[in-house]
Formats: C-alpha cells, structure tokens, sequence
C-alpha cells in the first residue's frame, strides 16, 4: 500500500498558504520551518525604509476543517499538546498560534 496524502496534510499545507500570503500582502516575509517541533514559520518584518527588523516571530499552525465553538458562539476551543505549551511559554518573545478554519478559508 502506498503512502496517502491526508485531508489533515492538505488542510495543513492551505494554512501556511493563508499565513504566507497574508503576510507578503503586508510586505513581511515568512519561512517555513522544515524540522517542526513546535513552531511551523517564522515572520519577519521590516521598517519603513524596508529595513529588516531585529526580531523575529515565531508562529505555530493549527487547521481544522471542523472548528469547534463554545456556547457563546464567539469564543474557539482548539486542544494543544501540553509540551507544544511548555515551550512556546519559554521562548523569549511570544509565540503566535494560528488557527486555520478550512471550511471557511479563515484564520485566527
């Protein structure tokens, strides 16, 4: 049996693409982190004067085709592994979790 490409691969492919694209249409640049142990990209951003800027974020994606909605109607329920929290709570800066909605093409 061949290996097969998964809904949750391609879901996870299409919020990158979200993410990437939205951040070049702000003029940033984004680089996908190949060995994933927590953090998917990582955004820099640059000044006025096109300067790249000394920091960088660091950002984890998540994506569903199934996002889960508490009773208010407002608020995202998403579970994350306990380690994924414990690290991106000790990096330095802080760390940005993105949520990709695959139904809707929306991320949080």
């Amino acid at each position: 049996m061949r290996k097969r490409r998964t809904c949750s691969h391609v879901i996870a492919d299409l919020s990158a693409n979200h993410v990437e694209r939205q951040a070049l249409l702000c003029g940033y640049s984004v680089e996908r982190v190949v060995h994933d142990y927590g953090i998917d990209m990582v955004l820099y951003t640059y000044t006025d004067e096109d300067e790249i800027e000394p920091e960088s974020v660091k950002i984890q994606l998540k994506a569903t085709d199934n996002l889960t909605l508490l009773r208010d109607g407002n608020t995202i329920s998403f579970p994350v592994e306990r380690a994924d929290l414990e690290y991106w709570l000790g990096e330095w800066l802080p760390v940005m979790l993105i949520l990709f909605d695959a139904q809707e093409e929306v991320a949080y």
